[in-house]
């Protein structure tokens, strides 16, 4: 089944085991999959791989994708 919203979650730090960030996430992709019957896919990288890896899906993203939420910009 191919899911239907596809999440780039960009990290300051990728030291974590993904399967660790996955059940952080766990929550709010149960609730959108129940509130929305959407499919969520949570893809993790870090900063660095995203700005300076040069990949089709990173170029996409670069392009067309929407920043729901950017620490750096709350940061005083």
């Amino acid at each position: 089944m191919e899911s239907d919203i596809d999440v780039l979650v960009v990290l300051e730090n990728l030291q974590m085991d993904p399967f660790l960030e996955y059940q952080n996430w766990g929550d709010w992709v149960v609730e959108i999959l129940l509130e929305d019957q959407e499919l969520v896919n949570l893809v993790f990288t870090s900063r660095e791989r995203f700005d300076e890896v040069n990949t089709p899906l990173y170029r996409n993203i670069h392009l067309e994708g929407i920043v729901l939420y950017d620490r750096r910009d709350s940061m005083v």
